[in-house]
């Protein structure tokens, strides 16, 4: 894996889908919770003349083991769709890691860069309480959530 770049995120405002999701699934199972989540998100968004600049947020471990909460939804300043919510994501300093996997298989390449890529680079991980996520997925334009296929960008943020 190459190493990562370092870029700066935010401020930015993402509206979408905010859920919580049970962390004891295989990665099939979060695999499939996922894609019903983005599904409902892209049939239900209000400017879907393009699904170009999409993200996906992973806040953190909600109750700290087995449950998480995740974000899906693209950058929007426009009023909010019944049944969503805005995301306000800080400036941050981020670690850049490019995947172009199958999606089904992101949560073993998130692991790795956690447990490997960010001590390999001596990264530290922004302390939990400056409100900042675990990380964030900037989707490529060519990524095609009805299909889950294409590539993105795994930003985590990191101390300077």
């Amino acid at each position: 894996m190459p190493s990562p770049r370092i870029e700066k995120l935010g401020p930015l405002r993402l509206v979408g889908v905010m859920r919580q999701h049970h962390a004891a699934q295989d990665n099939n199972g979060i695999f499939l919770a996922l894609r019903a989540q983005w599904n409902d998100y892209i049939m239900r968004r209000a400017e879907a003349s393009t699904l170009q600049n999409n993200f996906g947020v992973f806040g953190c471990m909600a109750d700290g083991a087995t449950h998480f909460d995740y974000f899906c939804g693209a950058p929007s300043e426009a009023p909010l769709p019944a049944g969503f919510v805005a995301l306000q994501l800080p400036v941050m300093r981020c670690a850049v890691f490019a995947y172009a996997e199958p999606i089904a298989d992101l949560r073993n390449f998130v692991r790795k860069v956690f447990m490997q890529e960010l001590p390999t680079a001596r990264l530290s991980l922004l302390p939990r309480d400056v409100g900042a996520p675990e990380f964030v997925e900037r989707y490529w334009d060519d990524f095609d959530h009805s299909i889950a296929v294409g590539g993105l960008d795994l930003l985590v943020p990191v101390q300077a």
